[in-house]
């Protein structure tokens, strides 16, 4: 019995330092090559920099059939910085998958098409495209303090298109409180310490993502599933938006005084949809009742938005920030949109018309010779 106890001793021993010995080693070459385009390590970003993604779709015909997506020197889509990148105007544009954009081909981004035009009246303009996908306005703060902060240089101007991804998102609450710091040995402080949590926490999230829906690069605007939804229901979940929309409010707030901080000059973008409100000379109404995660519908999630938009435009206006008000600008019309809220190409040229035509005015009133 002595010895059988014994045996079952040394086993779990060799196990556990077989354990140690897999995770130090893990822990050095992931320091070393980390296979991850990129990931968010408490405080330290890493960005996929000097790399060409190429996606192959049959999955979309509303898209290009090869999707190409380049990332420069600093992780970002668009030229290089110049060497004389502080005597251009230098322009960021931030948000999540509607700017990132990454089913839409380099060179037909709204950010490529907006760049495009604002070089035509005004040469020295430099854009780049720093959309990640999935990113709430915790996401742009984060950024900003965390990778932003350390460029060689700071952009002139940002523009900022916010909201969508905000919505019914009550766990930025606890990650909200650890941004600046953390306790020790609390989750983010392992993530921020070591590699091995980092990549765990990767590969569970490309396992199990977060808020992406089935059917996203097929969405149907024709053969659907339809919900109509009480109105009780539809106040109650506008209701449970409230403390959430505070939130928001307050991280916009800190958005603008960060901005300010490295003297860049911040631009909210609201977000459109191409569901509510919808009118036959707009698209097609009845995708308003088109099945939304599960059990809601596309108008559910524009009211939810809407609530997310109108915070953009109050706290851009108490600020004195400028705001451009594309989510009420953006025809909803199924030609410009291949899911709910993301552009196919004819889509990124319209949302590139509809800011330059908005902001245009606001750099000349600002000082800008275009």
């Amino acid at each position: 019995m002595l010895l059988r106890k014994n045996k079952i001793k040394r086993a779990l021993l060799y196990t556990l330092y077989l354990v140690i010995i897999v995770i130090l080693f893990l822990e050095i070459f992931l320091r070393f090559y980390y296979p991850f385009p990129r990931s968010l390590t408490g405080a330290n970003w890493e960005m996929a920099v000097n790399r060409t993604f190429t996606l192959h779709n049959d999955l979309n015909k509303r898209l290009d059939a090869v999707i190409v997506n380049h990332r420069n020197s600093i992780g970002f889509r668009g030229e290089e910085p110049p060497v004389d990148i502080e005597n251009k105007l230098s322009i960021l544009t931030i948000g999540g998958s509607t700017t990132a954009s990454s089913f839409i081909s380099d060179g037909k981004t709204w950010t490529d098409l907006l760049g495009e035009k604002l070089k035509k009246q005004c040469p020295k303009v430099w854009i780049n495209n720093a959309g990640i996908d999935g990113h709430s306005s915790y996401g742009h703060l984060n950024f900003l303090y965390y990778y932003v902060a350390r460029l060689k240089f700071k952009p002139k101007v940002a523009l900022f298109l916010v909201g969508v991804n905000d919505i019914d998102r009550d766990d930025l609450t606890v990650v909200d409180s650890s941004k600046y710091t953390s306790s020790a040995f609390s989750t983010a402080w392992f993530r921020r310490h070591s590699k091995t949590v980092s990549f765990l926490y990767d590969v569970k999230w490309i396992i199990h993502p977060v808020h992406v829906y089935n059917d996203k690069q097929n969405w149907d605007f024709k053969d659907f599933k339809s919900i109509h939804l009480e109105k009780a229901y539809i106040d109650s979940a506008l209701k449970k938006q409230d403390v959430i929309l505070q939130r928001f409010r307050e991280r916009l707030t800190k958005i603008i005084a960060l901005c300010r901080q490295y003297k860049i000059q911040p631009v909210f973008i609201t977000q459109p949809l191409v569901t509510g409100d919808g009118t036959v000379n707009g698209g097609n109404p009845n995708i308003d009742l088109h099945v939304w995660n599960d059990t809601e519908n596309g108008l559910l999630f524009w009211k939810k938005l809407q609530l997310y938009n109108n915070v953009t435009m109050q706290v851009a206006d108490a600020n004195k920030v400028f705001c451009i008000d594309l989510a009420t600008q953006m025809p909803k019309d199924t030609l410009y949109f291949y899911d709910i809220m993301h552009y196919t190409n004819e889509g990124s040229a319209k949302v590139a018309d509809v800011i330059y035509n908005a902001l245009t005015p606001h750099l000349t009133k600002d000082g800008v010779n275009f």
